[in-house]
């Protein structure tokens, strides 16, 4: 599936969304995120996991000392 940037887009800002609405609703930011991957996880098919996972390996480390 391509996906263009605008697509892209627009599910970094429903992601963000959704944490903010979670975090506003008592959870942590670490809950919100961790609950709605976990739904993805069980809707998106198997290949599209192992990149998911992938690019955790890849990126996760980076990303987790870069807090913004």
């Amino acid at each position: 599936m391509y996906s263009s940037p605008n697509h892209a887009q627009a599910i970094l800002d429903v992601f963000s969304i959704a944490i903010s609405d979670l975090v506003s609703m008592g959870l942590t930011e670490q809950e919100a995120i961790s609950g709605l991957l976990g739904q993805a996880s069980v809707r998106v098919d198997h290949p599209a996991m192992e990149l998911a996972l992938e690019l955790h390996r890849l990126y996760h480390k980076d990303f987790s000392k870069a807090k913004i």
